[in-house]
């Protein structure tokens, strides 16, 4: 099997499961608006593909059909809006659309009406007989439209990912531990797009200086696309949750809050009788509803009274209460991993790293020292 083969079916593979997942996303039982713009998006690129590969197999389909091929080709400008709305509706489950966000489709119209120009204000013959010939567009205009296609995705994704930090930030304020993984997954799209977008880019120039367009940074690019599409695709089937909405707590608005010290003291006490955090998936909003206060003031508390955000508060009752059964248990029989689970952690690299953070050393290393302490009390006896 030739090279060109193996491209052409690797890209063949991957429009096919942009196609389907955006099916699911669409009769996804949660339609949040975050899937929908996530499946608008895949089916876009999954239209796009299409364009790409139709001519590998059937050669004279656009000499009969020319207008689909310059209509697949349209959804390029619609990529960079979609992404960077699919985070802000990710990380905001109340966001919604406004009349302003169409400014975000003044680069797709200029496009469409240069498209419109060139292919579909001309005669079908006309049009039929510049596509047999290569001459739709002017060569230069053609070149440049390509690169600001590139440009104009790759400044949306960068876009994305400052909004993702900046997001990032204040959402561990709010949330435990299984969140994270949810940030995660936003990471591992954005880069993954970002370095697909960027390879593409490379790509072009190299085939505009070197005139072979199946270069190895295009097959790399391409192998990118068929490895992104079917981590969407196992994530959708392993970790369904990750495409299910935030709580809306967080807000922009700066508040300032008073706090007397039998607040204080009641939530000390709350965490100390009730231990709300041996909950894995403990949440802000349900530790304030547990103390009867809002999440906001809660937010408040922790921060601005012990210091820290959510995460590293709930984390250190964890890491305490995990001390005290082991040292409680008393016997080399006591595992690691099933305290770890018992005092609300779930993720085992989570653990281990507030761990040695908190105490200085690791979780082994406490317990050989805890070990080593009770075999010396009892040769004392």
């Amino acid at each position: 099997m030739k090279l060109i083969d193996v491209f052409r079916i690797i890209t063949l593979i991957a429009m096919f499961q942009f196609l389907f997942f955006s099916v699911f996303l669409f009769t996804k039982s949660n339609k949040n608006l975050s899937n929908k713009v996530l499946a608008f998006f895949l089916l876009t690129k999954s239209i796009c593909l299409f364009g790409i590969i139709t001519p590998w197999f059937n050669k004279t389909i656009f000499t009969h059909f020319p207008y689909l091929f310059f209509i697949s080709g349209l959804t390029d400008f619609l990529f960079g809006p979609l992404i960077y709305f699919y985070v802000k509706s990710y990380l905001n489950s109340s966001f919604r659309f406004k009349k302003v966000h169409l400014l975000h489709a003044i680069p797709f119209l200029l496009y469409f009406l240069y498209v419109y120009y060139y292919v579909f204000s001309k005669e079908m013959s006309v049009l039929q007989n510049l596509l047999l010939n290569n001459k739709v567009f002017p060569v230069v205009l053609e070149n440049v439209t390509v690169l600001a296609i590139y440009i104009h995705v790759i400044t949306y994704i960068v876009i994305s990912l400052i909004l993702f930090y900046k997001q990032n930030t204040k959402i561990v304020n709010y949330f435990s531990e299984p969140v994270h993984q949810k940030m995660n997954w936003m990471k591992i799209v954005l880069y993954g797009l970002l370095l697909i977008s960027v390879s593409g880019f490379f790509s072009f120039v190299q085939f505009l200086i070197f005139d072979n367009y199946l270069t190895s940074l295009m097959m790399i690019r391409e192998v990118m696309f068929f490895a992104f599409a079917n981590i969407i695709v196992y994530k959708a089937l392993c970790q369904p949750f990750l495409f299910n909405d935030f709580s809306d707590f967080i807000t922009d608005k700066k508040y300032t809050l008073s706090v007397d010290k039998d607040l204080i003291e009641k939530v000390q006490s709350y965490m100390r009788t009730q231990k709300p955090y041996l909950e894995p998936d403990l949440t802000l909003d349900d530790l304030a509803l547990g103390l009867g206060i809002s999440a906001k003031k809660m937010s408040f508390i922790i921060n601005q009274e012990f210091n820290m955000n959510f995460f590293n508060f709930i984390n250190n009752y964890r890491i305490e209460e995990f001390k005290n059964n082991f040292v409680a248990a008393g016997d080399s029989k006591t595992t690691i991993l099933e305290t770890m689970y018992k005092v609300g952690f779930n993720s085992k690299s989570v653990f281990n790293s507030f761990f040695k953070k908190q105490t200085g050393m690791t979780p082994s290393e406490f317990k050989r020292l805890h070990q080593s302490t009770v075999v010396t009390v009892d040769n004392d006896d």
